[in-house]
């Protein structure tokens, strides 16, 4: 038995280092037309609203010590 209230299981978690791997997971998602993404932060949502099932989860917590400039692309 699973403890998991409302477990949610995404098809892939990335775990970017910098804007230009959030970009490119960002666009590699766009190219399918039914691959939802979320971004998770500190994964403190205790209904899984940071996770997307059967989606691409960008998981932030590993740029946590990086500053992006706001409006920056690559």
């Amino acid at each position: 038995t699973s403890v998991c209230m409302n477990c949610v299981k995404p098809l892939a978690v990335v775990r970017p280092v910098g804007p230009e791997d959030i970009a490119g997971a960002v666009r590699a998602a766009l190219r399918s037309d039914k691959l939802t993404v979320a971004a998770r932060g500190n994964g403190h949502s205790i209904n899984g609203q940071a996770m997307a099932e059967g989606g691409l989860v960008v998981d932030m917590r590993s740029t946590a010590e990086n500053h992006f400039e706001v409006g920056y692309l690559p």
